[in-house]
C-alpha cells in the first residue's frame, strides 16, 4: 500500500528524531548553536542546519515513543529525519556502511505500507554523503519493525520478505504522524550490527540509561553481543556524525 505525500519545503522548521544518546551527539554535532530545550518526558534541542531551525527530539526506543515525541511538537514543521543505528538485512553490510533509503516499509495485518521518500529531498541527501561513506551507502527500502528483528535467520527472512537492506524501529511511526501534518520525511541510518550478528539475548527496549544496563547484569548470555556491539559504536557514531554534518544543512 503506497503512503506518500507532496513535498511542502520552504526552508521552514526540521525536527529530527533519534532513539539514544551516541544518535543524539552525531545530530548535535552538526548543528549551529545548539541548546537544550524543555519538552515533557524526553530530551530536545533546538539548532540551526543551514537555512533551518531545528527541533532535536531524543524519543527513545520503538515505534510508540518516537510517535508520542513528534506529536508532542505544537509548531508547524515541514521535514521529519529520522537519523540513528540500523541493522543489515543484506549480507556485506558492515559497522559504518550508512543507509540513506529511497523507501520506508512496514508490515501491518492489513498488509505492507510502503512510504517513498520525496525524490528531491532524497536526492539532495545523496549528493552530500562524503565520497568515502557514499561508495558503500545502501539506498534500498529500509524496514520499520516494531519489535527487534533479533535473530540472523529473522533478518534473512525479513529481507525476503519485503526486500528492505536495513531494519529500524521508529520511522513508520515518524512517517504516521509526518504525513497527518503534511510533512515530508528523511531517514538516514548507519549500520551497527551486520546481518549474521544475534540480538536474541538483549533486552527488547535496550538503550543506554543506567536501568537497562541494570537489566543486563542479569542476562550473562547478552554479555557477548552487547561487548560486540559497544566495540562499533565509536566508528559507526563517527560515520552517522559525518553523513549527519554533511547532510542537515543541506536540506
Amino acid at each position: 500500500m503506497p503512503f506518500a505525500v507532496t513535498s511542502t519545503r520552504d526552508d521552514g522548521r526540521m525536527v529530527v528524531v533519534t532513539a539514544v544518546s551516541a544518535e543524539t551527539r552525531a545530530v548535535l554535532a552538526a548543528l549551529t548553536r545548539p541548546t537544550r530545550i524543555s519538552i515533557r518526558g524526553m530530551r530536545g534541542w533546538k539548532g540551526q542546519a543551514g537555512n533551518r531551525s531545528v527541533t532535536v527530539l531524543q524519543a527513545g526506543v520503538g515505534p510508540v515513543r518516537a510517535r508520542a515525541a513528534l506529536e508532542s511538537l505544537k509548531a508547524p514543521y515541514d521535514l521529519v529525519v529520522s537519523i540513528g543505528f540500523a541493522g543489515a538485512l543484506v549480507t556485506g553490510a558492515s559497522p559504518g556502511d550508512v543507509v540513506l533509503p529511497d523507501t520506508v516499509v512496514w508490515e501491518e495485518a492489513v498488509g505492507l505500507h510502503r512510504y517513498a521518500v520525496p525524490v528531491g529531498t532524497w536526492h539532495t541527501a545523496k549528493r552530500q554523503l562524503p565520497a568515502d561513506l557514499a561508495t558503500r551507502a545502501l539506498h534500498g527500502p529500509i524496514l520499520s519493525s516494531p519489535v527487534v528483528v533479533a535473530t540472523p535467520a529473522a533478518r534473512h527472512a525479513a529481507a525476503m520478505r519485503v526486500g528492505a537492506v536495513a531494519v529500524e524501529m521508529e520511522a513508520a511511526a515518524l512517517v504516521t504522524v509526518a504525513c497527518e501534518r503534511g510533512a515530508d520525511v528523511l531517514v538516514l541510518r548507519a549500520i551497527l550490527d551486520s546481518i549474521d550478528v544475534s540480538l536474541e539475548d538483549l533486552p527488547p527496549d535496550l538503550d543506554s540509561s543506567w536501568r537497562a544496563r541494570a537489566q543486563l547484569m542479569g542476562r550473562p548470555r547478552a554479555w557477548p553481543g552487547v561487548l560486540s556491539l559497544a566495540c562499533h559504536i565509536p566508528h559507526v557514531a563517527r560515520a552517522l556524525t559525518r553523513a549527519t554534518a554533511a547532510v542537515l544543512p543541506a536540506l
